[in-house]
């Protein structure tokens, strides 16, 4: 008996380690939601213990005012109902406006976005 307590106790003890190791707290953008305007330029399946897609925006434009150009790349997770509209945005090329919301607390096991999940894409109308 004293050993199947001890195989507890261990299953225990590494089933939390696993836990807090791929527990990921994002201090770098802590709000719990926001908005982005963009091109997807990448849409990939990924993830460890969960299927997802996980997405990549970026916007360029000049960097300080020293005429230099920047793309700031923006990662998220797209959830399976979105995916269609954004394999639609990558093919097309097109900007897009995109929503999202920031866990603070995430998986690193379900995803590889730092804790941004898609909510809502639409395509921008391209001025006249």
């Amino acid at each position: 008996m004293r050993l199947f307590w001890a195989l507890v106790g261990s299953a225990v003890s590494i089933a939390l380690i696993i836990a807090i190791v791929n527990l990921r707290i994002n201090f770098s953008d802590p709000t719990s939601d926001g908005e982005r305007v963009g091109v997807i330029i990448k849409l990939v399946p990924q993830g460890v213990m969960n299927d997802s897609w996980e997405a990549e925006l970026v916007r360029g434009g000049l960097n300080g005012g020293n005429g230099g150009f920047s793309v700031q790349p923006f990662d998220f997770t797209v959830p399976s109902r979105l995916v269609d509209q954004v394999r639609a945005a990558l093919a097309s090329g097109q900007e897009v406006h995109i929503h999202y919301s920031a866990s603070i607390f995430y998986s690193a096991l379900l995803t590889d976005s730092g804790g941004h999940y898609l909510t809502s894409i639409d395509p921008l109308k391209k001025a006249p």
